[in-house]
């Protein structure tokens, strides 16, 4: 993500695993980790992102589609060691 300029486009697909993402019960741990994927694209403050479930025959349908807005943080000087 750091070396994402803005306006990068980042697509990911396969994300909606047997729509169980919206099920709180579901505890398979495909279905916990796209939650966490989801609640990682949310808590980046230079990311627009949406997920768009699709309807199929595939167990996973859907892809998310995030847009960065927002310039890279600056790095950081290196300190010197003492």
């Amino acid at each position: 993500m750091h070396r994402s300029r803005t306006g990068t486009v980042i697509a990911i697909v396969n994300i909606v695993p047997e729509a169980a993402v919206v099920d709180p019960a579901a505890s398979d741990p495909r279905v916990v980790g796209v939650r966490r994927f989801r609640e990682r694209l949310a808590s980046e403050p230079r990311l627009r992102a949406t997920t768009f479930p699709t309807v199929g025959c595939q167990r996973y349908d859907g892809f998310s589609l995030a847009v960065v807005v927002g310039p890279a943080p600056a790095a950081r000087p290196a300190v010197a060691e003492r």
